[in-house]
């Protein structure tokens, strides 16, 4: 076992394409990129580039970060440098974004929190569907917080006070 240390509040985490691994320090205002062998530091992205909140993050195959900002209300695509690409959702700021997934061609899903919604943005950073209306038979989502993509490209998002998880097939 290993432990990492000198984080003040650390939130997400995600492992890249090449294997290092990611972490939101929120408290500290910083997403640092940890060497998963070593254990050491090699880079990150801090409040100089724009982060002053960073709750969640989420990675692509084309080094990539999705950083959901929790002072910002918005979700920002930053390359692995620390450049800043795109905000998506910046239209109308975002209630609490939470935890962000990307499929492997690059569709992003967000769950909105705050809003009780789920979001799902093209590779371009474009809005492409928004749920926020009661489904049939599963009723309205109730403080979505979390989302993954399983191995056939099926969504899960986890409706936290609902009590549930749903999973979404795109058939």
């Amino acid at each position: 076992m290993k432990q990492y240390t000198g984080f003040s509040g650390p939130s997400g985490i995600v492992i890249d394409s090449e294997g290092k691994l990611w972490v939101a320090d929120t408290g500290n205002s910083r997403l640092l990129r940890i060497d998963t062998v070593t254990g050491n530091c090699i880079g990150g992205i801090d409040r100089s580039m724009g982060l002053l909140r960073p709750i969640a993050v989420a990675c692509d195959n084309l080094k990539n970060l999705y950083i959901t900002d929790a002072q910002t209300a918005d979700l920002c695509r930053y390359t692995y440098f620390g450049k800043r690409a795109h905000a998506l959702g910046e239209i109308r700021k975002l209630q609490a974004p939470s935890q962000s997934a990307i499929s492997s061609d690059g569709i992003i899903y967000l769950a909105e929190t705050g809003a009780d919604r789920l979001h799902v943005f093209g590779s371009d950073g474009n809005s492409i569907l928004t749920l926020d209306m009661p489904m049939r038979k599963l009723g309205p989502l109730n403080k979505p917080s979390g989302v993954a993509i399983g191995p056939l490209g099926e969504i899960y998002v986890s409706d936290t006070l609902n009590h549930r998880v749903i999973r979404f097939a795109w058939d």
